[in-house]
């Protein structure tokens, strides 16, 4: 349900806050996550998600670590 996949999207957000240092807010059903270097955000629709993410040149090193770290929380939640 719609309300399922907005919990889940928070523990997403509240995990990258905890790992990444990131503040989240959430702005009618989208769900926003910034700090330096790193933003983006986290739609929740009927029947998907979306999630567009930014990563900066100061960790554009870790960019595949961050989308490797995404993807697993993703798959923990909606699999």
């Amino acid at each position: 349900s719609h309300d399922e996949a907005v919990e889940a999207v928070n523990r997403i957000a509240n995990e990258l806050a905890s790992e990444y240092g990131v503040r989240i807010r959430w702005q009618e059903n989208t769900l926003s996550f910034e700090r330096p270097a790193l933003s983006g955000h986290i739609a929740v629709h009927e029947d998907d998600i979306v999630i567009d993410a930014s990563v900066g040149l100061s960790l554009m090193f870790f960019r595949q670590d961050i989308e490797r770290e995404i993807d697993r929380l993703i798959e923990a939640e909606f699999r």
